[in-house]
């Protein structure tokens, strides 16, 4: 899907005389102006290649983007499944930049914090499942080309899968 941009709440000097042929109009922002909410312009008309008019436009401009959103509502320590989280469309201004957009990024984590239903998950709204606790009792491998040696140890922080975590 494509992000969407709506434009509404159009206003500006509108009142101009048009010649009767055909035209053309070119719009640029206004210097200073942001490109979310409320926004300005300044359209040119255009008759061929000569500017027969310049006003400036202020509108309202909203970015509709894909955006991971909850199901349901996701309560904290919960395991995210495929069903319990959907893409669907957000405004960009309401949006935190860290949002996500692929539920195989959350599929399989915990969820930090609650997650109202309809509501969209960021970054640190997830968590991934430790493989094993702090204070668990774990194999430690360590070997070469020639030896291979195994001992059993404690984990002295929380494991994560393709990280290193301390052990004794």
């Amino acid at each position: 899907r494509e992000n969407q941009i709506e434009v509404t709440d159009i206003e500006g000097a509108l009142r101009i005389v048009l010649p009767d042929e055909s035209l053309r109009y070119k719009v640029r922002t206004a210097p200073r102006s942001s490109f979310l909410g409320r926004t300005d312009f300044e359209v040119d008309v255009l008759a061929g290649d000569q500017r027969i008019h310049s006003l400036r436009v202020t509108a309202h401009l909203a970015i509709w983007v894909d955006v991971l959103l909850a199901s349901h509502p996701i309560k904290s320590g919960e395991v995210i499944h495929k069903e319990d989280v959907y893409v669907g469309k957000r405004n960009l201004v309401d949006l935190a930049s860290a949002y996500l957009v692929n539920p195989e990024e959350v599929i399989g984590m915990r969820a930090k914090y609650y997650v109202g239903a309809n509501a969209p998950l960021f970054e640190d709204n997830v968590k991934e499942i430790p493989v094993f606790q702090k204070g668990e009792r774990v194999y430690i491998l360590a070997e070469s080309e020639s030896i291979k040696i195994t001992v059993l140890g404690e984990a002295k922080e929380e494991g994560y899968r393709g990280k290193t975590a301390r052990v004794m």
